[in-house]
Formats: structure tokens, C-alpha cells, sequence
């Protein structure tokens, strides 16, 4: 446990940091999917309406496809 500690403590230097690629270019990153197990996490939700099969279907097959 203190090993993820750790790794949450020095994560946490970064997380007000602005998201910008190498070249400078300020990015917005609204939801970070590392696995598939985040997608469900960073799903957006449009008003009250839950996505679709197919919309789920989507997202999960890029993370496959593309990591």
C-alpha cells in the first residue's frame, strides 16, 4: 500500500498542470483512458440519457484498436 501512496503523492504534483503537447499546443484532456476498465469512468453523459450499445461499442473498440 505504500507503494500506491507513493505513486498517488507524486501524481498529484501534476494534476493542476496544463495539458500541452511537445511542440507547446495547449490541449484540453476531459477524461484520460488508460484501460478499459477508465471507459466506463469518462463515458459523457448527455443530460439524463445514457449511451447507447452502439455508442459503448464504439468507444470500447477504439480503445482497442487504437490503446
Amino acid at each position: 500500500m505504500e507503494k500506491y501512496e507513493q505513486s498517488i503523492e507524486t501524481l498529484s504534483e501534476y494534476k493542476d498542470l496544463n495539458a500541452k503537447t511537445f511542440d507547446g499546443e495547449l490541449i484540453e484532456v476531459v477524461g484520460n483512458i488508460g484501460n478499459l476498465v477508465d471507459v466506463d469512468t469518462v463515458i459523457d453523459i448527455d443530460g439524463e440519457e445514457l449511451p447507447t450499445k452502439e455508442e459503448q461499442y464504439k468507444v470500447y473498440k477504439n480503445v482497442l484498436e487504437n490503446g
